[in-house]
């Protein structure tokens, strides 16, 4: 029975690779082939912010950045700080942990219009704030977001 079981398996091995399918399109990638672009075809001014570091605001590098208006708002390491478009430090608008408003940052985005932050935290709720970091809501999610 082993016997007749193993040879089953070489033939349906062998059948099935057989043929030549190609049901995937092949890209071929040259390397060196990358654009190089100056910064002046997108921006007429570039400029440096150099962000306050605190005791309460110890930032160092793998930052994710959104703007509006006069204010910036950075995430590093789960929480999102608030910053002048001078670089002076505002505030820490997020808390890690598992209380009401509080949560891992996995990524956020800026509401413009309503002057808020969506917050996705750590993938099992969403969480919104006002711009000065008032909690105005919170959302269990079903399913994790990733």
């Amino acid at each position: 029975m082993k016997k007749l079981l193993f040879i089953l398996s070489c033939i349906y091995v062998l059948i099935s690779c057989t043929g030549n399918k190609t049901d995937f399109p092949v890209i071929d990638v040259q390397r060196g082939s990358i654009n190089k672009a100056n910064l002046s075809t997108i921006a007429d001014t570039l400029f440096a912010i150099p962000l306050e570091t605190t005791d309460d605001c110890l930032i160092t590098d793998n930052i994710r950045l959104l703007r509006d208006d006069s204010l910036l708002f950075v995430e590093f390491d789960g929480i999102i700080y608030r910053f002048g478009i001078d670089g002076k430090f505002h505030k820490q608008l997020t808390r890690k942990g598992e209380g009401p408003g509080e949560g891992w940052v996995y990524g956020y985005e800026l509401d413009k219009e309503k002057k808020q932050l969506i917050v996705n935290a750590r993938g099992r709720k969403m969480i919104r704030f006002k711009y000065d970091g008032t909690l105005i809501s919170e959302t269990t999610l079903k399913r994790t977001l990733y």
